[in-house]
């Protein structure tokens, strides 16, 4: 285990022993070379949901839709997000999914 320093929290480990910084890197490889290569979109599976949440944060920063690709996504978020009652379609997770689904 390496040493903490001081006054830093800890790192986020997560499989492997990795770090979350380390695992990013990764992702940002990951998304550059599926981007270069026009395979996107793309599934990634991560089988943590503290992982699957965290990536999805970082994914969320990223811009890897058209503005074509963000009015389809923003049509079909309405049409079947309409269909939820007033309270559940303001509930945090709508919104995130929504953004999420925005960015790519």
């Amino acid at each position: 285990k390496p040493p903490q320093r001081r006054n830093q929290p800890p790192q986020q480990r997560f499989s492997k022993g990795r770090s979350l910084n380390t695992e990013r890197t990764q992702m940002s490889k990951l998304l550059g070379c599926l981007q270069k290569e026009g395979l996107l979109p793309t599934i990634v599976f991560a089988f943590s949901k503290k992982k699957c949440d965290l990536l999805a944060d970082y994914i969320r920063s990223k811009n890897l839709t058209t503005s074509e690709e963000k009015h389809e996504i923003h049509v079909f978020c309405n049409r079947s997000f309409s269909r939820r009652t007033g309270t559940d379609r303001n509930l945090p997770q709508i919104k995130r999914v929504q953004d999420l689904l925005m960015n790519g």
